[in-house]
């Protein structure tokens, strides 16, 4: 495996990664509807031969939050008009997704790597100076853009299945490399990690493009990742008019109003970190009518599990209580979740090393300049139920930050990345898999 890398293939790698990506870019999809792009994904593996699980072979579709089924039968018919096969798209039973497998030839550890999929609602910008305009690779699906990385996340996953899959023969062990849809909104990470994809794992690694970290910078353990649950509150109250008779009306736009205020009181906390916010408010049918349904998007978060689950449960009391006091109902959805999660000290010592003795680190010419054994990051990933479950069984985690100068903000119009940190990240990710299976000395 040492000489894989040449400077010719490397070359030619760097090329497939950037048309990789590009070509994930040009037809983005939103979480759970991603059936195209899984599709494109099996195809890849199969033109190379490696096997791969996909639906109740991987996923708990008890976990499977936030799908909107209309949207799904939707996304599955425009995945059939842009080209993708309709039995393929049919065998996927509704659920996108799926995990390549590569198996040594000798007996080892079960590593799983894990690279998410979906986009996000944006309608990408049309600013002419900006690269995906210049080289005719921006979003061709209105209303949706790849404005987080995840293009580039799926497009070095592929290529790291291909290197592994070259280098079967020298490894000891199991790779399993998961293609996650539903990553924005934290709602298919339990349905994996609860599935079939960390099944007798010792080893998972994941991680981010840019993130605060700038091309040539490498964070080998992220931690501070904050527990979270999204929730949809539905009031239901009585409709009755506005002018004529409105004590008989319940009204359910009162009762979400006084909930989103009494939520904003309610984080303090002096244990640590804690957030809460409501993002939309849905509610009436008109200026003359007492509104009999109202709906809230919250969230709440936490430093700790704990804090988030107390703060959790003070939200669900209060939304109840500002329903009671206006004689309404309501009716509380969870729609995405994730727990803390911190990186193995152990992992991250382990792969420094590995990353150190190949000399990616350091060098004049070397893709990493700087080095960050540890660094927080004051968001949410549900990739933290892969490493909390793979952690509760005695195995180890470690979540990179793959350094990549960006254009905008994440999840701006105006996103783009380093197209150049992709090839670091395959690099990165192929040391430490190779360190963890390299079997005995």
């Amino acid at each position: 495996m040492e000489d894989f890398f040449s400077n010719i293939v490397e070359s030619q790698l760097k090329e497939e990664l950037i048309a990789l990506r590009r070509e994930f870019h040009k037809f983005p999809e939103l979480g759970w509807q991603e059936f195209y792009t899984t599709g494109k994904i099996m195809e890849y593996l199969e033109r190379i031969g490696i096997p791969f699980l996909y639906g109740k072979d991987i996923i708990n579709r008890g976990f499977c939050w936030g799908r909107n089924e209309t949207a799904i039968k939707e996304a599955e018919q425009v995945a059939v008009q842009r080209g993708m096969d309709a039995e393929r798209i049919k065998k996927m039973e509704h659920v996108t997704g799926l995990a390549a497998i590569i198996e040594g030839k000798k007996e080892g550890p079960v590593v799983v790597l894990r690279f998410d999929m979906d986009g996000l609602p944006e309608e990408e910008s049309s600013r002419e100076e900006r690269i995906p305009n210049k080289e005719n690779f921006c979003s061709e699906h209105m209303g949706c853009m790849h404005a987080c990385g995840h293009d580039g996340h799926m497009a070095i996953g592929l290529v790291l299945s291909k290197i592994l899959w070259e280098n079967r023969e020298k490894l000891c062990g199991t790779v399993r490399i998961v293609f996650q849809p539903a990553e924005e909104g934290v709602r298919a990470g339990k349905a994996f990690a609860t599935g079939g994809a960390l099944k007798g794992a010792d080893y998972f690694l994941s991680g981010h493009l840019g993130m605060g970290n700038q091309t040539g910078e490498l964070v080998l353990g992220t931690y501070g990742f904050l527990a979270t649950t999204k929730l949809d509150v539905e009031f239901i109250g009585v409709s009755a008019h506005a002018g004529a008779s409105p004590e008989r009306g319940k009204n359910a736009l009162l009762a979400a109003c006084s909930a989103v205020l009494a939520l904003e009181t309610l984080c303090q906390d002096s244990r640590g970190v804690s957030r809460i916010n409501v993002g939309t408010m849905e509610a009436g049918s008109g200026r003359n009518v007492i509104a009999d349904h109202a709906l809230i998007r919250l969230e709440t978060r936490g430093e700790t599990t704990e804090i988030e689950e107390e703060l959790h449960a003070k939200a669900v009391a209060c939304v109840k209580g500002a329903a009671a006091m206006y004689g309404c109902r309501c009716q509380l959805k969870t729609q995405g979740g994730a727990p803390e999660a911190k990186s193995d000290k152990a992992l991250i010592q382990r792969a420094k090393t590995a990353l150190m003795e190949e000399e990616l680190i350091g060098k004049e010419q070397g893709l990493i300049h700087t080095l960050y054994e540890e660094k927080p990051f004051q968001g949410s990933e549900d990739a933290s139920y892969f490493m909390k479950e793979i952690q509760k069984h005695g195995g180890q985690a470690l979540y990179l930050g793959i350094g990549s100068n960006i254009t905008a903000p994440h999840h701006n119009i105006a996103f783009d990345f380093d197209e150049n940190s992709l090839f670091t990240g395959v690099k990165v990710y192929f040391t430490i898999v190779k360190e963890l299976m390299k079997g005995e000395e």
